[in-house]
């Protein structure tokens, strides 16, 4: 079965990876917007380093844009956009393509829409990391072992987050406010480092929709700073999350079935 699985995902790559080499102008596209858009974020936050008295160096704030870059370039062309349109293929019953397959609807559903052209932004944002790392002085085997093992977690967990919010879809006809507020979201995680998320800030973004922490958590242990303490919430967080998505994806997923037969 696990065999099974591996050569679907790999065989949808392939598809992809064909249609990357034909269409390139959508291919560069996608990587240009992106790059944008980090470029943006990355002045932003070198303005706020510059102006102000924080705990951060100009090379922790580089490191903070450029692990979320990573993270953003792989599920962009993993999973986000097959996630992002179950909405849309539960109210067109377009799902029901995925429920006669002889594999998991869901796994269907995350690898459906690889997108490759997002593949180069996160070599982009790891000679981000790695350079500003080292200028900072805190590129080591240890952190760079720990950033791998962070971002892997924090992949899961912002999966899980996403796809939380998308099984809305089950019960509602419209998920345009959980989609919005997790859009908001996400922008105030990656414009606020973890000394600059207090008060209610804190509250929402490390514990109720755990954003802060996958904005945060990769670019701490680069710096050698994450405590153990974090390692235990971003581990707790991330199981904690991906249990409620799968349970809240079984439960819409019979009642999709029931309200179809």
């Amino acid at each position: 079965m696990k065999n099974t699985t591996l050569r679907s995902i790999l065989a949808l790559m392939r598809v992809k990876f064909s249609g990357a080499a034909i269409y390139r102008a959508s291919f560069f596209t996608a990587f240009v917007v992106d790059c944008s858009f980090f470029a943006v974020q990355l002045a932003f936050l070198s303005l706020i380093s510059a102006g102000t008295n924080t705990a951060w160096t100009p090379e922790m704030y580089r490191v903070f844009v450029g692990s979320f870059m990573t993270l953003d370039g792989l599920y962009m062309t993993t999973w986000f956009f097959g996630v992002v349109g179950l909405p849309a293929q539960i109210r067109s019953g377009e799902l029901d393509l995925w429920l006669v397959r002889p594999l998991s609807p869901l796994l269907y559903v995350t690898f459906s829409k690889i997108d490759i052209g997002s593949l180069p932004v996160v070599i982009t944002g790891m000679v981000i990391t790695f350079v500003s790392a080292a200028q900072g002085g805190f590129l080591s085997a240890e952190n760079v072992l720990l950033w791998f093992l962070a971002l892997a977690m924090m992949y899961v967990l912002i999966y899980s987050l996403s796809l939380l919010l998308r099984c809305i879809a089950f019960w509602t006809t419209s998920t345009k406010a959980s989609e919005s507020t997790e859009n908001a979201l996400i922008d105030a995680a990656t414009k606020l480092p973890m000394p600059a998320i207090k008060g209610a800030a804190r509250w929402v973004l490390l514990f109720a929709l755990p954003y802060g922490i996958v904005a945060n958590f990769p670019a701490m242990c680069m710096f050698g700073t994450a405590p153990l303490a974090l390692w235990g919430w971003a581990a707790l967080m991330t199981a904690l999350f991906t249990a409620l998505a799968v349970f809240v994806w079984k439960r819409g997923l019979r009642r999709y079935e029931s309200a179809s037969s």
